[in-house]
C-alpha cells in the first residue's frame, strides 16, 4: 500500500490516496497432522475451518487453533498443546499446513464431595471423556490402565452417581457430535433424578435421544424425544392444597426443539464471545403443556497479560415461559421459580416466587425473567479470582408476566478458587445483598458452592 499526497493549488489543503498492491495469493495443499497418538486423524480435521485446496487465511487458522484447544483433547500443562505452521509446497503458490499436537487426558475420574446452597451437600463419582470411543475396548489390561483404550473417536461419554442430602442424580449418555464427521450429530442418555423439596420430593427417572444438525461452526439445531415417569410423593401436611393435588405418578412424553449459538472461545471458562441458548418444549400424555426457555450470555474480555490471569466481563439474561394445552394447570415441578445461585443472588433457592394465598408458600410461576451482570478479575493468576455483580429477575403468575413490574435486583461480590486437582473444580462464596424485593420473598446473604449444582 503507497500513499500518494496531491496538494491543492487553490486551497490549503491535501488529497490523500492510496494505492494498493495485492500480494500474491497462496492456497492450501496438503494438511498433515502430527503428534496424535491417540486420536483419530477425522476427529482432528473436522475441527478445521480449511481445507486442501482452499485459500491461506489466517483468520481461519487462528479460529481452527482456538476450536482445537477447546475439544478439551490436548495436554493443557504443555506450553504448546497445538501449534499450526507452514511449509513450502509443490508450487510457489501453494503451501502445506502442519498441525501439530500434544495429547493429555481427555478422561476425568472423579470421587469427592461438594455442598452447594441449592443442593446441599453431596458425593461426587464421575467419569467424563470427551475424546471416547465406544469401538475401541482394551486387547488387555495395559490397555485399559494407560488409558489407550476406548479413546480417540471424539465421541462424549459421562457417567455420574451423585448421592446427596437434598438431592441424589445419576446419569448415563453418548453422544457423537459429528456422525461421519458430517454436520450432523446424534446422542442419548438416562437419567434418575430425586430432589428434597420444602413440602414435597420429586423424583425423575426417564430417556432422551437427541438428534442435531451444524447449521454453520458456530450454529446447530437440535430435536429431542424424550419419555420421563415423575413422581411427587412424602407431601406434607402444612403444604398448600394445590401441591397436595401433585402427589402421585405422572407419565411425560415429551419433543423438545434447541438452537444453539456459541461462539465462546472456551465451553468452561470463556473470556470473549457469545452463547444464545432457546428451547421449545411441547408434551404430552400425563404432562400437557409447552414451555419456551431462552438465555443469552456475552462475555468481554477486559484484560489478560500473559504473566497473569483472565479479566472477564459478562452480561446475559433469561427469559422463560409455560402454559398448559389442556383447561388443567401447569404442575408445580414445570414451573418456575427464581433466586439462588445461577438465578437472583442475595434470594434463597427458589424463593421468588408467587405465593399460595392461604400458606403464604412459594408455587412458581408461568413465566420468568433474570437479567445479570458480573465482572471476574484475577487476584492470583487463574487459581483465585474476585467477582462483583448485579442479578435482577423474577418468577411471575401468568405466561406473559415478562415485564418489568415486580421486578427483583440484588448486588454484591465473591470469590472463585479453581481447585485444578478435582478435575478443576471451582468453589465459590458470594455475598449478596437483596436491594429490591416483595414481602413474600425469602433472602440470603451468603451463597456457596463446591462443585455443586441447582
Amino acid at each position: 500500500m503507497i500513499p500518494k499526497r496531491i496538494f491543492s493549488p487553490v486551497a490549503a489543503k491535501v488529497d490523500l490516496s492510496y494505492e494498493i498492491n495485492e500480494g500474491k495469493r497462496f492456497y492450501i495443499e496438503e494438511i498433515k497432522i502430527r503428534g496424535n497418538e491417540r486420536t483419530e486423524d477425522h476427529v482432528i480435521r473436522r475441527e478445521l475451518l480449511f481445507s486442501p485446496g482452499g485459500r491461506f487465511d489466517s483468520v481461519k487458522i487462528r479460529d481452527s487453533h482456538e476450536k482445537l484447544m477447546a475439544t478439551g483433547y490436548f495436554d493443557k500443562q504443555s506450553p504448546m498443546p497445538v501449534n499450526m505452521l507452514s511449509e513450502q509446497g509443490s508450487r510457489p503458490d501453494l503451501s502445506n499446513l502442519l498441525v501439530e499436537v500434544k495429547e493429555g487426558r481427555s478422561g476425568v475420574l472423579r470421587f469427592g464431595a461438594g455442598f452447594g446452597m441449592n443442593s446441599g451437600l453431596f458425593g461426587d463419582i464421575s467419569y467424563t471423556d470427551n475424546n471416547f470411543n465406544i469401538v475401541d475396548p482394551p486387547k488387555n489390561l495395559r490397555d485399559f490402565w494407560s488409558g489407550d483404550a476406548f479413546r480417540g473417536a471424539g465421541h462424549v461419554f459421562d457417567a455420574k452417581f451423585s448421592p446427596g442430602l437434598k438431592r441424589t442424580e445419576a446419569i448415563l449418555s453418548l453422544s457423537d457430535p459429528s456422525i461421519y464427521d458430517s454436520v450432523y450429530s446424534a446422542g442419548g442418555s438416562t437419567f434418575f433424578f430425586t430432589r428434597d423439596r420444602k413440602e414435597y420430593t420429586e423424583q425423575r427417572l426417564g430417556n432422551r435421544f437427541t438428534l442435531g444438525r451444524m447449521i454453520t461452526p458456530t450454529l446447530s439445531v437440535g430435536v429431542t424425544p424424550g419419555f420421563e415417569r415423575i413422581k411427587i410423593e412424602d407431601v406434607s401436611l402444612n403444604a398448600a392444597q394445590f401441591i397436595k393435588e401433585q402427589a402421585g405418578t405422572r407419565k411425560k412424553l415429551s419433543g423438545d426443539l434447541r438452537t444453539v449459538w456459541d461462539k465462546r472461545n472456551h465451553p468452561m471458562f470463556p473470556t470473549k464471545g457469545h452463547l444464545v441458548d432457546a428451547n421449545f418444549e411441547i408434551s404430552g400424555i400425563d404432562v400437557n403443556i409447552w414451555k419456551f426457555v431462552a438465555s443469552a450470555k456475552k462475555y468481554y474480555k477486559v484484560w489478560e497479560p500473559e504473566w497473569w490471569g483472565a479479566h472477564v466481563l459478562r452480561v446475559g439474561g433469561t427469559i422463560g415461559m409455560v402454559d398448559s394445552t389442556t383447561d388443567s394447570t401447569v404442575p408445580i415441578f414445570e414451573r418456575f421459580f427464581a433466586g439462588g445461585l445461577g438465578s437472583i443472588r442475595g434470594f434463597d433457592f427458589r424463593g421468588v416466587a408467587p405465593v399460595d394465598p392461604q400458606t403464604g408458600e412459594q408455587i412458581g410461576g408461568d413465566s420468568m425473567v433474570l437479567y445479570g451482570i458480573e465482572d471476574m478479575f484475577p487476584i492470583y493468576k487463574d487459581l483465585l479470582k474476585g467477582v462483583v455483580f448485579v442479578d435482577a429477575g423474577k418468577a411471575d403468575v401468568n405466561t406473559g408476566d415478562i415485564g418489568f413490574d415486580r421486578m427483583r435486583a440484588s448486588v454484591g461480590a465473591g470469590l472463585r478458587f479453581n481447585l485444578p486437582f478435582f478435575g478443576r473444580m471451582t468453589f465459590g462464596v458470594d455475598f449478596g445483598i437483596a436491594v429490591k424485593k416483595e414481602t413474600d420473598d425469602n433472602t440470603k446473604l451468603i451463597n456457596i458452592n463446591l462443585g455443586g449444582g441447582g
